[in-house]
């Protein structure tokens, strides 16, 4: 699996992604699918959209490209209404009081023809679709890719060795972890 909305390390936009409310939170901020799963309600409940379960695995299963996504349980369910499971199952769809996502385009896309899309809506997921391709990282290298990312804010802070000094160590345990985990790999597969 992989995690996305990462902190900066080698996107092309050289920005953060791990900012919420203003605030780096120095980690990734989700994996990918459930990331496109939050993000595909999200955009069904504001434009009003019912959407059935099934029609919801094809969609994020589609997003989540980097990801290998499968399906289990009770299939039987697959043609209920999401609304049935989070939400409103009355048909009314509570509004959202917040800007929200999607590229029109891409609404148009996933959503088929759903009359005046709102530009700022549609800018603002086509905006975080391009983010979600730079900022994600396999989940097993998630904590090494934070880790690095606050080292290299804290070594850009002047005067701050304490802090930098930290940041080494939490890499180097992140890096660490990882190798033990590869040794396991290597031992159990006679490698």
């Amino acid at each position: 699996s992989w995690a996305t909305y990462c902190p900066w390390l080698f996107s092309q936009d050289h920005k953060n992604h791990d900012v919420v409310g203003g605030t780096e939170i120095g980690t990734c901020l989700g994996d990918l699918f459930s990331v496109n799963w939050m993000e595909d309600s999200d955009l069904h409940r504001i434009f009003d959209i019912p959407e059935k379960l099934i029609q919801q695995a094809q969609i994020v299963t589609f997003e989540t490209n980097l990801s290998h996504v499968t399906q289990f349980g009770d299939r039987s369910v697959a043609q209920l209404e999401v609304t049935d499971f989070q939400g409103t199952t009355d048909g009314v769809v509570a509004k959202a009081s917040w800007p929200q996502t999607t590229g029109e385009d891409q609404v148009r896309e996933i959503l088929g023809r759903v009359g005046k899309v709102d530009p700022n809506k549609a800018e603002e997921y086509g905006r975080l679709s391009e983010l979600k391709k730079v900022s994600s990282v396999p989940a097993s290298y998630a904590a090494i890719y934070s880790a690095y990312a606050r080292l290299m804010r804290e070594a850009a802070s002047p005067r701050n060795h304490a802090s930098e000094l930290r940041a080494a160590q939490v890499l180097l345990q992140a890096l660490q972890e990882r190798i033990r985990g590869l040794e396991g790999r290597v031992e159990e597969r006679g490698e």
